[in-house]
């Protein structure tokens, strides 16, 4: 498949983001517990369509259809709280994406973001998976961008059970981490 510059390259082309099945629930319950409390019913924005993890935690707006290589498009602005879950490693200009990110919140807004860690191999995930990051990296990325990072955490975005369900499945719970961060927006 050929991208063309004005395709909309989708932040959840592996097509899972709205199932509700056992691996949404599992990383849903890892985003709950990383956030700790309903921080997001206050004014908050998730990076994407209309998806079950932002439903079940609140968040109230979603980013309007668009090619997150060039723009965010949203209906508002000065937003308290963003979610943005796996959609960092979609994105050809993580810089650019982030001063976006960075933009749309209010000072002292908090940014909650995941992306796939680079383990012991780099892991494929699909085809518009683009990297996957070192946190040391990322966090020299977020602070360019004008975020303060909080903090870090790895886990295993799988349930400990679907190592049984395949070869696949077996290498994937093994090798596959995610970081989830927490960042705020520096005053300006």
């Amino acid at each position: 498949m050929e991208a063309k510059k004005t395709d909309v390259i989708p932040w959840d082309y592996h097509g899972s983001a709205n199932r509700e099945d056992a691996n949404n629930k599992h990383r849903l319950k890892i985003y709950r517990k990383f956030i700790g409390r309903n921080h997001l019913e206050c004014y908050s924005l998730d990076i994407g369509q209309s998806n079950y993890i932002g439903r079940c935690l609140g968040v109230q707006d979603n980013t309007l259809p668009a090619n997150f290589n060039y723009n965010i498009w949203v209906k508002g602005t000065n937003y308290l709280a963003i979610t943005c879950f796996e959609v960092i490693n979609h994105v050809m200009n993580p810089l650019q994406f982030m001063e976006q990110i960075h933009s749309l919140l209010r000072d002292g807004g908090v940014c909650y973001l995941s992306a796939p860690k680079l383990w012991l191999v780099p892991w494929h995930h699909c085809e518009y998976n683009f990297v996957n990051y070192k946190p040391s990296k990322l966090r020299v990325l977020f602070e360019y961008a004008g975020f303060k990072a909080v903090r870090c955490e790895t886990h295993n975005p799988w349930p400990w059970w679907f190592m049984f369900c395949g070869f696949r499945p077996f290498f994937r719970t093994l090798l596959n981490r995610i970081q989830v961060w927490e960042l705020t927006k520096k005053s300006s």
